[in-house]
């Protein structure tokens, strides 16, 4: 049996439809940038100081304001 079968005598659509983008597919369009984030994130967990903590925060913000 072809799959057009199942279909017979279905109402044709006008428009097509889009689907929402799929969260997992703009995961792996950041993916380069994601291995960046994980070794910034490790790295920054492993300082022990809060208050060099939020100073690095703060670069952080600074220069992401900047962009």
């Amino acid at each position: 049996m072809q799959p057009e079968y199942f279909f017979e005598g279905a109402p044709k659509s006008e428009k097509i439809k889009s689907l929402p983008y799929p969260p997992g597919v703009k995961l792996l369009d950041e993916f380069p940038d994601a291995v960046e984030h994980y070794s910034l994130l490790r790295c920054f967990l492993k300082i022990k100081d809060r208050q060099m903590k939020r100073h690095i925060v703060a670069l952080v913000q600074r220069v992401a304001d900047n962009q």
